[in-house]
């Protein structure tokens, strides 16, 4: 698995994201709650609290964050499956079918110096709006 820092000029930029394979989002702002297609849904840096932005085997995750050294609000931070990685799926239905009717939740394994298996890292994976 990767980690990194993305920029949010790359984060608020749709049309990268759409070529770097991302299709969905996760959104709150200030007025509302949204999930859907990233290329129908406007998310405003302004009025963000959170997002997280869903591709086959990465996310992005948009969150506020006080860091006394930057000026910047909110943080982006990416993470990529990489081939080998363990991790286990799970569906979760959504209680107001307005949002669609599923979310698949993806949660990265590892293992401790005992070899006891912990959840290192929990991403949402896929979104269904029709029938599944």
């Amino acid at each position: 698995m990767i980690t990194k820092k993305r920029t949010l000029t790359d984060a608020f930029d749709r049309n990268l994201l759409l070529k770097e394979g991302y299709k969905f989002i996760w959104m709150q702002s200030i007025n509302k709650v949204s999930i859907g297609k990233l290329s129908e849904i406007d998310y405003d840096p302004d009025t963000l609290l959170e997002a997280r932005i869903i591709g086959s085997d990465k996310e992005i995750h948009l969150f506020e964050y006080q860091d006394f050294k930057s000026e910047d609000r909110l943080r982006a931070i990416e993470t990529i499956l990489e081939e080998g990685d363990d991790y286990i799926d799970t569906q979760k239905q959504l209680l107001r079918r307005k949002y669609g009717n599923y979310v698949v939740l993806r949660h990265v394994l590892d293992k401790d110096s005992d070899g006891q298996v912990y959840v290192v890292r929990s991403m949402l994976a896929d979104y269904g709006k029709g029938e599944n």
